[in-house]
């Protein structure tokens, strides 16, 4: 990166997980140094760098922690974009008790609160598109109208102005 100097804008969007976003926040740092000095969650940040030329170079840069106010990862923030509807609200709350109920008996399969977190959103999709079940799950989120989510609108609003 620092030789070429390709690069004016970089994104990054990561899971947010257990981590907290100030410790994302150091690792981007860490990652991109000494391009990326300064990172910010959702937020445009200007970096500026010497080149191998010599030459101050600016590159932009911008975060996005998912889900930013809680632990969690994609499916998290898609899961809450689901139960926007009162209706699909009951269906995402059965699955998830659904599968904390079985985890101990599914233990080869759910081994972590990654993995569970994917079985909530897998088990909430198989009850809403029973007959897509053995679809792709790309698929599966192009049927989705996401673009009407009012939450998934808030979270990636940035990135919609790229």
């Amino acid at each position: 990166m620092i030789d070429s100097s390709a690069f004016t804008k970089i994104a990054v969007v990561t899971d947010r997980d257990q981590r907290r976003i100030s410790s994302i926040c150091d690792s981007i740092k860490s990652s991109f140094n000494p391009v990326i000095t300064d990172v910010e969650n959702n937020a445009w940040r200007k970096n500026s760098y010497k080149n191998s030329y010599g030459q101050i170079v600016d590159v932009d840069f911008f975060m996005l922690v998912i889900p930013s106010e809680k632990e969690g990862a994609l499916e998290t923030l898609l899961l809450d974009a689901i139960s926007e509807d009162p209706y699909d609200e009951v269906i995402v709350d059965r699955s998830k008790e659904y599968v904390d109920h079985i985890t101990p008996q599914a233990a080869r399969y759910i081994q972590n609160d990654r993995l569970k977190l994917k079985a909530y959103l897998g088990v909430a999709w198989a009850i809403q598109y029973p007959s897509k079940v053995f679809t792709l799950i790309d698929e599966q989120m192009r049927t989705v109208q996401w673009e009407k989510s009012s939450i998934l609108e808030d979270c990636f609003r940035i990135l919609k102005l790229i």
